[in-house]
């Protein structure tokens, strides 16, 4: 996508022109990019969410290997070896044996939950960490685009000053003006030409921490982030908060927990009862088949109030550890939704407070005195600090859009899905 940019109208005051309207317009292609082009880059690219995706398919595969029964032994049985010799070529007596293990009914099943339920907590630490990575690239994205409009609005400022600076040169060569009001206007314009580099540099800085969330080894610029105006603040606390606790990633990690927790309660319970092993046994004997032997043998759990008891406790204790840890979580999810709620309300309603009143106004000031300052109606000292306000307003507006845009993105973790 490309944008033209054009700068907004000023009354500008040069030597030879009393009080008019002077429309600078600057319109040169730029290339812009999406915040959605850089979230869908960042879910395809970056490396912490592509680990934690391979370790959660990892955990699920690790639920079909828990519904296999234990491997079996097989054995091989020589009888009559002579006295001092390993030779197995005349020995008539032979054993071929098969056993297998195998687990009461249902604690193979119950293997096979438990693992699920890692495989789920496991699938909740990775959007949680899809989550964190787009909360960051949401900020980092907001910061390059603020770099960006602090150079335009510096840039911008310069191209005043240095109207400012015709001005104020035709006033002192007719006597209106003195020497040092010329010199004042060229330090504002040193200073100005300070913001300019660092904000350059701060663009730089902000495009470095795009490229590294979205694995990109390239020097190429990425764009001019834009954003769409958002005319109200959609979003109700109630809402959010039902919805955080659907959604938030942590949260079904802990109801995972407790799920899980009560799957290996269950499963230590059927320790009480017993495994069984078969048996199957092929004599040979002068290289014939002889008959075969059988055998079904199974554990007694003798020993059950030290073991079996102990580890029934300990089930328990942790089942009610993963409830109250559900509990805090749920609690600090509560907490934190309320507070990126409130923040982000804030910074929507200074957006809303800039743009529509410190802009307008500070450049009806800067109008103002700059025709004042013209027709000797107004104070030089007047005509520099209505420049300064308009800059610092146009800048405080791109940053307040910044912060509420950095605000969301928070808010949208806590909740732990998008917003519109």
């Amino acid at each position: 996508m490309r944008l033209c940019i054009k700068r907004i109208r000023f009354i500008l005051i040069t030597a030879g022109f009393l009080a008019g309207a002077v429309s600078f317009t600057y319109c040169g292609e730029v290339k812009t990019i999406s915040l959605d082009e850089v979230v869908a880059m960042a879910k395809q690219d970056n490396p912490q969410i592509k680990a934690a995706q391979q370790k959660y398919l990892a955990a699920e595969s690790r639920v079909k290997s828990a519904y296999s029964l234990p491997d079996p032994w097989v054995g091989f049985e020589y009888w009559g070896f002579p006295q001092g010799s390993m030779d197995s070529a005349g020995i008539e007596q032979k054993m071929y044996t098969f056993t297998q293990e195998i687990p009461w009914p249902g604690k193979l099943s119950l293997r096979a939950k438990i693992a699920a339920s890692s495989a789920d907590i496991t699938n909740s630490a990775y959007n949680d960490k899809v989550r964190e990575i787009i909360k960051q690239v949401k900020q980092a994205y907001a910061d390059m685009f603020f770099a960006y409009k602090a150079i335009e609005v510096n840039q911008k400022n310069s191209d005043i000053l240095s109207q400012m600076i015709k001005v104020s040169e035709g006033k002192y060569q007719t006597g209106k003006a003195t020497l040092a009001e010329v010199l004042k206007i060229k330090v504002e314009s040193a200073k100005l030409n300070n913001d300019l580099l660092a904000s350059q540099n701060q663009k730089q800085i902000a495009q470095a921490k795009l490229d590294s969330l979205l694995n990109r080894k390239t020097a190429d610029e990425l764009g001019q982030p834009v954003y769409a105006d958002e005319p109200n603040f959609p979003y109700q606390e109630e809402s959010l908060l039902k919805l955080a606790l659907e959604q938030r990633p942590e949260l079904n990690a802990a109801r995972s927990g407790i799920h899980q927790g009560e799957l290996n309660l269950s499963l230590t319970k059927r320790e009480y009862l017993p495994d069984f092993m078969v048996s199957y046994k092929q004599r040979v004997q002068a290289g014939n088949w002889k008959g075969w032997d059988g055998m079904f043998s199974f554990t007694i759990p003798l020993w059950f109030w030290q073991k079996q008891g102990n580890m029934v406790q300990e089930m328990q204790a942790e089942r009610k550890m993963a409830a109250a840890d559900y509990q805090v979580m749920e609690n600090e999810v509560i907490f934190e939704v309320k507070q990126a709620y409130l923040k982000a309300e804030s910074s929507w309603w200074k957006v809303n407070l800039s743009r529509d009143t410190m802009v307008p106004q500070s450049e009806q000031v800067l109008r103002l005195t700059q025709t004042g300052y013209e027709t000797d109606k107004a104070e030089f000292q007047d005509l520099l600090d209505s420049r300064r306000m308009y800059q610092e307003a146009e800048l405080d507006y791109y940053k307040d859009i910044a912060d509420y845009q950095t605000a969301k993105a928070e808010l949208e973790q806590m909740v732990g899905t998008d917003l519109p």
